[in-house]
Formats: structure tokens, sequence, C-alpha cells
């Protein structure tokens, strides 16, 4: 952060872990509750459990984000698009946090995201350019407009969709904000590290609750806020030329997650299933019903996420031709644990197959 100090910095990253404990420490209290399903379908906690506790996360965001912005030297275009970001992501919070108490229908809760993201998108000058390395700035116009769109679409569902094992989502989403204030101190963006540092205070604040034991889960008023902020997040970087980081390598740190929740739907399509459906075909899910420990799991995806991090800084200094290689270095191990998940799922349901073939 470029006129924060330091110290100032840890300050309120710790008064904001615990505004977001006390916060959780409350809905365990007070939150709506997630009934387990009695059909074996998604849902795969065994006992009732309170949900709303990303409402600390987003607590954490809507406090931290403006006080840092005051504390640095921030500008007046600044201001204005943390206003729209963190404008957006409220009212999506809110539709969200009416769905974790009343269940409303796949189409309201897509409309809530289109009229979010276009407005996200529409109000951010920045999102009309990409950087590209080894290539350039390429000035996109309209089309980054709508590209703009489908992005924050696909992180904010993606983020949903991922945040059915304890931490996961969670965890995953606070080891890629670190590396984003990581990013943006090298860069001195005081917009990323301004909305960076709260989305981890806040997350930070909430695992303990969550990861091991899940005593309380995000619900949609978390997963799908902090799914947007980060998507905008990561526009947010995008504007910017080597050796300051750019989208492409910011995308790594939550490649595990968008490879996951795209093949996964690519799966389903090919095999004609209605995609909004409840379902527990992603490749976490498929490791946990394969007879995987769920705390391991949720490791792995966490290491996924270190590993696309450090790629990250790496190719910070790297020359143009290093930086694909880097980026392998981070896809390859998410690659090759979907192929063996897909293996040891199709293993594991022929065993059972079998065993009750064999069965009087």
């Amino acid at each position: 952060m470029r006129s924060v100090s330091l110290p100032l910095a840890v300050g309120v990253l710790a008064a904001l872990i615990a505004l977001s404990a006390i916060s959780v420490r409350w809905m365990l209290r007070a939150g709506p509750i997630d009934v387990p399903d009695i059909d074996g379908g998604r849902k795969q906690h065994a006992a009732p459990t309170p949900k709303g506790g990303g409402l600390g996360v987003v607590g954490a965001v809507v406090i931290g984000m403006p006080l840092l912005l005051a504390l640095s030297d921030a500008n007046g275009a600044e201001w204005l698009q943390a206003g729209i970001i963190l404008g957006a992501a409220l009212v999506l919070a809110a539709i969200s946090f009416i769905d974790d108490l009343h269940d409303l229908s796949p189409w309201t809760k897509l409309a809530a995201q289109v009229g979010c993201a276009v407005a996200c998108a529409i109000g951010g000058g920045y999102l009309r350019q990409i950087v590209l390395p080894g290539i350039g700035v390429a000035t996109l116009g309209w089309f980054g407009t709508v590209l703009a769109i489908i992005w924050i679409l696909l992180v904010t569902n993606a983020l949903n969709f991922i945040d059915g094992m304890n931490g996961l989502a969670a965890g995953s989403a606070a080891i890629a904000s670190a590396f984003l204030i990581a990013y943006a101190w090298i860069g001195g963006d005081i917009l990323l590290s301004a909305a960076a540092l709260p989305l981890l205070a806040g997350l930070l604040g909430f695992l303990p609750f969550n990861y091991p034991a899940g005593r309380i889960f995000m619900g949609d008023v978390g997963s799908q806020f902090i799914g947007f902020v980060f998507a905008a997040l990561l526009l947010q970087a995008s504007k910017y030329a080597a050796p300051v980081p750019s989208m492409s390598s910011e995308i790594l740190l939550i490649a595990a997650i968008l490879l996951d929740v795209l093949v996964t739907l690519v799966r389903r399509a090919r095999r004609g299933e209605r995609l909004s459906a409840p379902h527990r075909d992603h490749f976490y899910q498929l490791a946990e019903r394969s007879g995987m420990d769920r705390r391991a799991i949720t490791l792995v995806y966490w290491g996924f996420a270190v590993l696309g991090g450090l790629a990250g800084l790496l190719m910070l200094r790297a020359d143009p031709a290093q930086r694909p290689f880097l980026a392998l270095i981070a896809l390859l191990p998410i690659l090759a644990w979907m192929i063996a998940i897909g293996m040891r799922y199709r293993r594991h349901e022929a065993a059972l197959g079998s065993s009750s073939s064999t069965r009087p």
C-alpha cells in the first residue's frame, strides 16, 4: 500500500479480523439454518447448520475498504471505482442473503447477478482493455465490457459452486487475497490493496468457524459477495502493463476453482443434464465420494492457490517468453488432479457395482 505504513495496515487487518469473527459468532446464534438433504442430494452436512457467516466478510469489506482509501492518497477516480464495485457487491449480497432466508428462484438470482455485473462493468473504464503478456495492451472497446460482464458472472458463480466443502472456498479466496495484496503493493495499486486487505481479514475471521469443523457456512451472501468482489479486483488489475501484474497471472490464483467448475459444466452438458439442477459432480465432490478425507481435499485446493500465487509472483520478473512455462507449472498439477480424481472415482464406482452384484 503506497501511503499506509505496514504497522498501520497490520493493525487494520487485525481489527477487521476481530470484527468479522464477532459477526460470525453472532450469526451462529441468529443466522438462518441450512437443513441437510434427506434424499442424498447435493448437501454434504448431516446436521442442521447455521449459515450466513459470510456477513462477517461483507462487514469487513464495507468498513475496511473506505477506511483504507481514506488513509491512503486515493484520488477521485479510485473512490468512484471503489464505490461502484462496493455498491454493486452490496446489492448482490443483500439479494443473496434474502435467498439464504427464503430460497429465491434461480432466474431471480441470475437477474440480480447480471444487473450488478452490468453496473460494475459499465461503471469502470478500466474494463475496456486488457494486458496480454508478451503482446502488450489490447484495447477491446465495447466488447471488453461484454467480456467483463461474462467474467464477473463466471467468477461469482464459480465461488458459489465451489462452496460445498468446509474451508475450500473461503480458504482458497483468503490465499488469493493475500497474493493480491502482494501484487498491489508491488504495483502501487491503492484500490486493489484497499479491497483485498479487508477481504482477507473477513475471510480469516470466518475460517476458524468453518474449517476443519463446519460450525457455520458462508451462505450465498458470502460466496457470491466474495466471488463478485474478487472478479472485479482481477479486472482492476488488468489495466496494468509489465512489470506490474496483469490479469493473466492473477487468474492462476483461482485456476483450480475455475477449471473444476468449467470442466464439470462441460461434462454435464455433454450428458444432457440440466445445468441449473443440484448435483455432486464437481471434482472436489467426486474426490469425497470416492473416499478421500474432506480436510485433505480442502488442503489440496489451498495448495493450488498457493502454487498459482507463487507462479504469478515469478511472472512479474520473468521474461515474456518464460511466462507461459510458469503458468504451466501452476496449471499442470491441477489438470493431473482432475484426471486422477476422475480415474479414482470410476474405480470406486466399479468396485461398488462389483460388490453389489455379488451379494445374494
